[in-house]
């Protein structure tokens, strides 16, 4: 009963309530600085699926990961979740789409995009465009080659983040520019 009686006193209540009010504006101004440490979107733009080494499906994703904070962001790992299944992206660049020029049979020219090597960071305000790769296994080859839904699962120095993708534009690179993925031989 002494927290009651503590309570009747007007002035109490008031020194209760400015020391609830001054706890939840320190929560709020930590939180609002963690959030913009780790504040970072994705937008899709192209994805494809084609054979890949040993068997397994070599999905290949074009996005843009923009940075939203003003500090530098490191970027360690990420992943795709189909089907309650994680598959992580190649962290290793992989050779994506291979350009030639001939005179006659002479290769005069040779070209190559590669996927995005991880980690890797992106300055403050920056965004980082690039082809990220992972292997699956060859049965979900048919299903991915379509317009699909899945998630990337982001892994940074201090947080994880999970984007749902509605991949709505499959072979946009093949119909849009001519290029042929590359191919395990």
């Amino acid at each position: 009963m002494d927290i009651l009686t503590w309570f009747h006193d007007r002035s109490n209540i008031t020194f209760a309530i400015a020391i609830i009010g001054f706890v939840i504006s320190l929560y709020n101004f930590f939180r609002a600085m963690w959030d913009r440490r780790c504040a970072f979107t994705v937008e899709y733009i192209s994805h494809n699926c084609t054979l890949g080494h040993m068997g397994h499906t070599q999905f290949i994703i074009r996005m843009n990961i923009q940075n939203q904070t003003s500090a530098s962001l490191c970027i360690s790992r990420m992943f795709l979740v189909y089907e309650n299944q994680t598959y992580e992206f190649a962290f290793p660049a992989q050779q994506v789409w291979e350009f030639t020029s001939t005179h006659g049979k002479t290769v005069t020219n040779k070209k190559e995009i590669l996927s995005q090597e991880m980690p890797f960071s992106i300055h403050g305000h920056g965004v980082q465009g690039a082809y990220f790769i992972a292997y699956l296994p060859e049965t979900l080859k048919k299903e991915l080659k379509k317009s699909c839904e899945f998630k990337i699962v982001i892994q940074t120095k201090n947080a994880k983040k999970s984007f749902n993708i509605v991949a709505n534009n499959p072979g946009a690179d093949l119909n849009e520019y001519g290029y042929f993925p590359v191919t395990a031989g």
